[in-house]
């Protein structure tokens, strides 16, 4: 497996995950790391690891060019945003760019989202804009944004990349069956 870590970071949460995922595997595995450039070449890879920070209940537009590129290969899809990972929001959120990716003619061989949270800058400008958003800031959100400024951890990073080795290993044993 020959395989590239491909990321786009607003808030530097997802490049903390893309680079946690590198350095768990990168002994393992013959990986390269990139963020995403409009003009990469993905040719020489047979898998690409794609990391995205969600934007209204998809990966973020600046990755958009990347999914015609990933037609033939196998790819793993990795996430951050502001809410839990648990929520139906995050299980929407990381669908719709599975949905993506293969409706692009990529193989999906795994997904992740992970609680991201959400940049100081953006919190104050949700608190600025208050009485016009369509979705008001309550105290509980606010709290939200602020417990969880410093995602993801540690142990995300290490989910990541232990789930991630699993379905490598899966795909090894079984020649490339999922």
């Amino acid at each position: 497996m020959k395989g590239c870590i491909v990321y786009s970071s607003l808030s530097g949460r997802t490049k903390k995950l893309a680079y946690g995922l590198y350095e768990a595997l990168k002994e393992e595995y013959c990986l390269t790391i990139k963020e995403r450039k409009e003009e990469m070449d993905l040719s020489p890879y047979d898998t690409i690891f794609l990391g995205f920070w969600a934007y209204k209940g998809g990966n973020d537009p600046s990755l958009d060019f990347i999914f015609p590129r990933l037609k033939g290969k196998d790819v793993y899809v990795f996430g951050t945003l502001g809410y839990f990972d648990d929520s139906p929001h995050a299980y929407r959120t990381r669908q719709a760019v599975v949905e993506k990716v293969k409706a692009c003619g990529g193989r999906v061989i795994g997904s992740f989202i992970t609680t991201g949270g959400i940049p100081e800058k953006r919190i104050e400008e949700k608190i600025r804009t208050r009485a016009q958003s369509k979705r008001p800031l309550t105290e509980e959100r606010l709290v939200r944004y602020r417990l969880t400024a410093d995602y993801p951890t540690e142990v995300d990073i290490a989910s990541l990349a232990q789930r991630v080795d699993l379905n490598l290993k899966i795909l090894e044993e079984t020649g490339g069956k999922l």
